[in-house]
């Protein structure tokens, strides 16, 4: 893809996205800061605590080359009647991803737009030859100061958390690949009845379309590592209200999706796609 085409598609990517942040906007109460605005990475306001996301092409039911990823930031202080660009970089010492090769970054669409306190960084991601046998990348993303913000940012976790401890607001990193494995989660050896209770049975379009409509749902946190337990990430990472909150939200949208089309959303094996019982009222 040229880079003119990718800066384009961007553009409307970040239109699109925005609507939504408009609506949001208007139930959100911005923090007052006096002094030298900071700019971070916007999980670090809402408390998700996830610093980073999951691309994976091979969810993709037409198979893609490269994907635009766009990273929430929002900013200190008042609003102002311009643009403000926000600086990033790829930290090559935290990253498996090569610029050029692997990732592109986008500075020219990366920034808060006048009136606003919040907006995106965008980066490309590419499905090459480095993905080949289940390899994953990672693009290690830091915001770096610029003329109008400093990025210096450490949110205190306690707030969420209760436990004392700083994240750095300032670094995400997006992980791509192009498998399409099952989560290890979501299996019989780990939590599958609990999933099945909430979402319904897994398919792999079910679970492509929870990492499209779910905000903080990706392939990675419904994985466990080999030093860790199923029971031990599921409660770290499924807390009631949020299994509650996804299951009802992908009810609805496929109640609207059916009601839009006039017939049910079908997986890849043409069967339809349903939700969970448990947690749907």
């Amino acid at each position: 893809m040229k880079i003119n085409s990718i800066i384009k598609n961007a553009f409307k990517t970040i239109a699109a996205a925005s609507l939504l942040f408009l609506y949001a906007c208007e139930y959100e109460t911005l923090p007052t800061y006096s002094g030298i605005d900071n700019v971070y990475f916007r999980f670090a306001y809402d408390g998700s605590l996830v610093d980073s996301t999951t691309v994976m092409f091979g969810y993709d039911l037409k198979p893609k080359t490269d994907s635009i990823v766009l990273i929430g930031v929002k900013a200190m202080g008042a609003v102002t009647d311009y643009d403000r660009p926000v600086s990033f970089e790829l930290d090559e010492s935290k990253s498996t991803a090569k610029l050029g090769r692997d990732v592109l970054l986008v500075p020219q669409v990366s920034m808060i737009r006048a009136g606003s306190t919040t907006g995106y960084v965008c980066i490309v991601v590419f499905n090459n030859e480095m993905l080949s046998d289940g390899n994953s990348l990672v693009a290690a993303l830091r915001i770096v100061e610029n003329e109008y913000f400093k990025a210096d940012y450490v949110r205190n976790r306690s707030r969420f958390t209760g436990r004392n401890s700083n994240m750095v607001a300032t670094e995400y990193r997006v992980r791509f690949n192009n498998t399409n494995e099952r989560p290890n989660m979501w299996t019989p050896a780990a939590r599958e009845n609990d999933f099945n209770n909430a979402f319904g049975p897994y398919s792999r379009e079910k679970f492509r379309l929870m990492c499209e409509i779910l905000p903080g749902c990706s392939w990675e946190y419904f994985t466990y590592g080999p030093d860790e337990s199923p029971s031990t990430v599921f409660t770290r990472n499924f807390p009631m209200a949020l299994v509650t909150g996804w299951a009802r939200t992908l009810h609805f949208y496929l109640q609207y999706y059916k009601e839009v089309h006039g017939e049910p959303l079908l997986d890849e094996n043409g069967k339809e796609i349903t939700s969970g019982a448990a947690f749907v009222v």
